[in-house]
C-alpha cells in the first residue's frame, strides 16, 4: 500500500518510488528506495480534469519562470551589469559587457526543460560538477534544467544559483 505525502509516495515500510539512479531518461525504471528527498524521489499528483497543456512558445512556463522561446539575456546585479556569455574557444560560461551578440542570447526550450543558447541551439546552460557554469549538448537533465524565481537562477539539481566568481565586477 501507498500514501501520498508532502510529495513522496510512500509504503508502509517508509519506503518511496524513486527514478533509478535519478536519471532523467526515456523508459529508466522506477524503484522503491530509502527516502533521501531528492528530485527523483518527488511527485505531483495532477488529476485529469485539472491537468493544464504545456506552455507554447511566447507563453509563460509557470515552474520554470521563463517565457518559451523568447530570446533573453542573463545580466549580473553587480554594478557593470555584464550578460552571460558564451565563447566560440570555451564551454566556460563567463561576464562580458553586453554587446548584443547571440553567443549572450539564451531561450528557454520547453521540451528539454533547458536555458539554451541563440548562437548554438543545440547547447545548454550546465551546472557541471564542482560550482562551473558552462555549456553542454542540450538534452531534459538535471544539471542543464534551471528555474527562474525571484532574480535568482536556481539548478534544479543542485538548488545551487548563478554566482559571478569571487563576486568581482570585471570583465572575464
Amino acid at each position: 500500500m501507498f500514501r501520498y505525502k508532502n510529495g513522496n509516495i510512500i509504503n508502509e515500510k517508509g519506503k518511496v518510488l524513486d527514478i533509478h539512479s535519478g536519471l532523467d531518461h526515456e523508459n529508466r525504471q522506477v524503484i522503491v528506495w530509502n527516502k533521501h528527498n531528492g528530485l527523483n524521489q518527488q511527485w505531483d499528483i495532477v488529476y485529469v480534469d485539472e491537468a493544464k497543456p504545456e506552455p507554447t512558445k511566447g507563453q509563460m512556463s509557470p515552474y520554470w519562470g521563463f517565457i518559451v522561446e523568447r530570446p533573453f539575456y542573463i545580466v549580473s546585479e553587480l554594478k557593470s551589469n555584464r550578460h552571460i556569455t558564451q565563447l566560440s574557444s570555451s564551454r566556460d560560461a563567463i561576464i562580458k559587457t553586453p554587446n548584443g551578440n547571440n553567443s549572450q542570447k539564451f531561450y528557454f526550450d520547453q521540451k528539454t526543460r533547458t536555458i539554451r543558447l541563440v548562437r548554438s541551439t543545440g547547447y545548454s546552460l550546465e551546472a557541471k560538477h564542482g560550482s562551473n557554469l558552462s555549456y553542454g549538448s542540450s538534452r531534459a537533465h538535471p544539471t542543464m534544467q534551471f528555474r527562474y524565481e525571484k532574480g535568482y537562477l536556481i539548478n534544479v539539481k543542485t538548488n545551487k544559483v548563478f554566482d559571478v566568481s569571487g563576486g568581482k565586477d570585471a570583465e572575464a
